[in-house]
C-alpha cells in the first residue's frame, strides 16, 4: 500500500496544468481581437482559457507570457514595439513555449512585421512577404495528416482572402498546406525548444467584416489546432512548481520507507 501511495504521488507530479493561451493582436479594431478569441473558444479545443493582449498599445514581458502555454500573434496596425516583442517571443520559445504567427506579421513592406531576435535569428517560419493579396481558399494540403488539419473540412478566405504573397518557408520549416493560388498557407518549425507555427491568413472573420475569412468555414478550428500544436512543448515540459513539491514529497516518503525497511527484522530476514 505504501509503495502504491508513492506511485500515486509520483504520477501526480507528471501532470502539467493547462495554462491556456493568449492572443497578441494589433488589430484595426478592438472588436477584431474579440472575434479571434470567440472563434477559437467556440471550437472547445483550448483548455485553460483564451486571453487577449493588444500589442499595438503595449508589449508584454516574458514573465507575463510564461503564464500561458502558447501565444497567437497577428497585426493590422503596427506593433507598439516590433523589435522588443520579437525579442520577448524568442525568449518565450527558448523557455519551451510555442508561438503561432499570422498575417500581417510576415508583411515586411507594410511596417506591420515582427522584428527582433524572433526574425533575425530565424525563430519565425516564413520569409517576409512583399505584398498582400487575395489568395482564395485552402487548397493543397502538403501534409494532409498534420494535426493542423484535424477536423478541418474547408477554409475560405472571403472576398478579400487576405494573405502575404511572395513568402516561403524558411530553412528548417515544413510547409503544411497552400492556398488555391499556390501561396503557402501554413508551415511549422520544430527545430527550436518549442514549435512555431506560421499561418498565412488574417485572423479575424467575416463576423466583424464581411470581406474577412468566411465564418461558416473552419478558420477557428485551424487557429485552435495551431495553438495546440504550439502548446505541445509546454505540455511536455518540467512539472509546475506545485508539482515539484509533490516530487520532493515522494522522495522523502521513499527515503523513509527504505530506512524503515533496513530497521525491520522482517526485512533483515529477507521476508
Amino acid at each position: 500500500m505504501k509503495k502504491l501511495a508513492i506511485a500515486a504521488v509520483l504520477g501526480l507530479s507528471a501532470v502539467v496544468s493547462h495554462a491556456g493561451v493568449v492572443i497578441l493582436g494589433a488589430p484595426g479594431s478592438p472588436a477584431w481581437n474579440l472575434d479571434v478569441k470567440a472563434k477559437i473558444e467556440a471550437t472547445g479545443l483550448i483548455s485553460g482559457g483564451v486571453d487577449i493582449i493588444n500589442v499595438s498599445t503595449s508589449t508584454p514581458t516574458l514573465a507575463t507570457l510564461l503564464a500561458y502555454d502558447a501565444v497567437l500573434v497577428y497585426s493590422d496596425t503596427g506593433y507598439q514595439n516590433a523589435n522588443l516583442l520579437g525579442n520577448v517571443l524568442a525568449d518565450y520559445v527558448d523557455a519551451g513555449r510555442g508561438v503561432v504567427e499570422m498575417t500581417f506579421s510576415h508583411y515586411q513592406s507594410g511596417g506591420l512585421a515582427l522584428g527582433g531576435r524572433f526574425v533575425s535569428q530565424n525563430y519565425d517560419v516564413f520569409t517576409g512577404g512583399a505584398s498582400q493579396g487575395n489568395c482564395g481558399a485552402l487548397g493543397v494540403r502538403d501534409v494532409p495528416g498534420s494535426a493542423l488539419f484535424v477536423g478541418v473540412t474547408s477554409f475560405n478566405g472571403g472576398s478579400s482572402a487576405y494573405c502575404n504573397t511572395g513568402i516561403s518557408a524558411k530553412s528548417g520549416a515544413q510547409v503544411l498546406g497552400r492556398w488555391t493560388n499556390g501561396e503557402e498557407f501554413a508551415a511549422v518549425r520544430n527545430d527550436r525548444a518549442a514549435p512555431v507555427v506560421g499561418l498565412n491568413f488574417y485572423a479575424p472573420s467575416s463576423t466583424v467584416r464581411n470581406d474577412f475569412w468566411s465564418a461558416n468555414t473552419d478558420g477557428g478550428r485551424i487557429m485552435a489546432n495551431a495553438l495546440n500544436m504550439a502548446a505541445a512543448g509546454a505540455q511536455q515540459s518540467v512539472p509546475e512548481p506545485g508539482s515539484l513539491s509533490l516530487v520532493a514529497l515522494a522522495g522523502v516518503c521513499a527515503l523513509a520507507l527504505r530506512r524503515r525497511a533496513r530497521r525491520s527484522p522482517t526485512a533483515a530476514l529477507g521476508a
